[in-house]
Formats: C-alpha cells, structure tokens, sequence
C-alpha cells in the first residue's frame, strides 16, 4: 500500500529546539498513515486506533511544549494563549473522531485531514517558530519584553509573507491530496491522470519549501522565479500576482513572469478598478479559484 502523504515533512519546518522537531516529525507520521489509510478505504477499526494515537500522541506533544514555554514564559500571556490554542485543537480533534461513525469516509477525510494538515503547518510554521525566537532570545540574555519585541520583529513584514506564501501553498497541496484520495478511491481515473496529480502535489510540495527560511533580500527574485516553475509546470506563457486593496477598491500588479515574446504588462496593470473584475476579489476571499476557460466570452468591459 503506497503511502499517502497529506503533509509531506521537510527539515526546513524545524524550530531548532530538537525536543519538539523530533515530535513534530511524529506527529506528521501519524498524520500521513491516517490519511493512507481513509485513501485505501481500511475498516473503522484501523481508522479509529491511528486517530486515537494521533490524539494521544498530540496530547503528549502539547505537554512537552507547554513546559518548555511555561519555563521561560511564565505567567506570561503569550503562555495563556499557546494553552488556548492547544485545547481549541483537541476539542476539534476529539468532535471529528467522535464523527467518524455517522460520515462517509469521503467527508470524514476531507474535514478531518483538510483542518489537521492545515492546522498543524500553520502550529509549527507561525506560532511554535515565534516562541521558539522567543526562547533563543532569552537564552541569549535579552529581557522577555526585548526578547518578544525581537521575535515579533522575526515575524513581522517579509517573515510574515513569506508564512503566509507556504501556508497558502500547503492548503493547496492538502486539497489536491484529498482529491487524489478521492480519486484512487472510486477508481474513476486513470492512471496517468492519477500519475500526474502526484506529480502536482510534489511540485507545490518542493515550492513551498524553497520558500522556508530564505533570506529576506532574496524575496523577490524567489517569487519571480516561483511565478516561472509555476507557469512552466502548467503550460502558460505568463503569470502574475496582484495585490487587493480595498479601501481603494483596486489591484495592482506585483509580480510578473512573461514566456518568450510576451509583452511585460507590469506598469500598465495597476491601480485597476475592481469593477473590471465582478466577483474576484469576494472570490479570492473564500480561498476559492477563478477559472476562465476562455477569456473572449468575458462580459464587455471586464478584465
């Protein structure tokens, strides 16, 4: 039974403290037989023993890490909230388990593995990585309030975009590991669909990696570079990104990648108004796709 890997690990995601790396590493284990498992339609009882040790490993887990934050952030509220969010986590787990016998397969995986993958990229990347500064600072001698100013400081601007670029990135690969589940599943597919959904998953895989812990003055030639895997991978011959505001209610152009005899359209793309694309943006929003099969039967006046 091929191994199906909703969260594939990399060593990019360790935090430096070795004791909640090496349990991270188990806890995406854990995660990853329990979606092979739902992939390959195993009987209730398997189900249930890797959910169960996905729980009790994860209560473990929590502990360990609530020590070593309690040790060096003390009746610290930062302490308080990390506790918070650990025990919104288990009540979550523990009302999908409680699930499992009253869903199809299908729908118990898709929330199940869809929050667990989500929410264990975004633990380690967001919150477990700003503690983790904090407590280096620390050890180096900074007060709590320096060492949380520095930290946040770590996180913040380019950091903070960069977390935002992979965790995007890994909801996508989630997503598309579901529908290859679903898909080995009903065996509705062929093969070489099948083959090429994989391939998919493993190229978003090794692009949100490239992104973890690149050097902020490097940003902007990785993301030109991403646009090209991107567009080389798919087939198109140009790929932008915009960027919302609102309060204005425009996007502009950010970034660009043109193919060979493309004209740049960089400085012509912005400040545009939202009107020109009706939906968009409301769209995007949900973390939903737009997807235009042909462009020429846009409405009049649209993008």
């Amino acid at each position: 039974m091929q191994s199906i890997d909703i969260f594939p690990w990399d060593d990019h995601f360790n935090t430096g403290i070795q004791t909640i790396d090496t349990q991270h590493r188990k806890l995406v284990a854990i995660l990853n037989s329990l979606a092979t498992k739902m992939a390959y339609g195993s009987h209730q009882e398997g189900l249930s023993g890797v959910f169960d040790e996905l729980i009790e490993y994860t209560l473990y887990h929590f502990q360990t890490e609530e020590a070593i934050w309690s040790k060096y952030l003390a009746d610290d509220s930062l302490d308080e909230e990390h506790k918070s969010v650990h025990q919104s986590f288990i009540d979550t787990a523990l009302r999908l388990k409680s699930e499992q016998d009253s869903k199809p397969l299908s729908e118990l995986a898709d929330d199940t593995l869809g929050f667990l993958a989500r929410w264990l990229a975004s633990h380690i990347l967001d919150t477990d990585r700003h503690m983790s500064y904090i407590v280096f600072a620390l050890q180096n001698g900074k007060s709590l309030e320096e060492a949380k100013v520095e930290a946040q400081t770590q996180m913040s601007g380019s950091s903070r975009l960069l977390i935002n670029i992979i965790l995007s990135i890994y909801s996508t690969l989630s997503s598309n590991t579901l529908h290859l589940m679903r898909e080995l599943k009903s065996h509705i597919f062929f093969e070489e669909k099948i083959k090429y959904q994989e391939k998919y998953r493993q190229f978003l895989f090794e692009l949100s990696v490239s992104f973890i812990n690149i050097p902020l003055h490097d940003l902007d030639t990785a993301i030109d570079e991403a646009l090209e895997k991107m567009a080389s991978f798919v087939g198109a011959d140009r790929a932008y990104i915009f960027v919302y505001d609102v309060n204005a209610q425009t996007a502009s152009n950010t970034y660009e990648w043109c193919g060979e005899d493309i004209i740049p359209q960089l400085k012509v793309l912005q400040e545009l108004p939202l009107s020109l694309m009706p939906g968009w943006y409301e769209t995007h929003s949900r973390g939903e796709d737009i997807f235009i099969e042909d462009v020429t039967a846009l409405p009049e006046g649209s993008l």
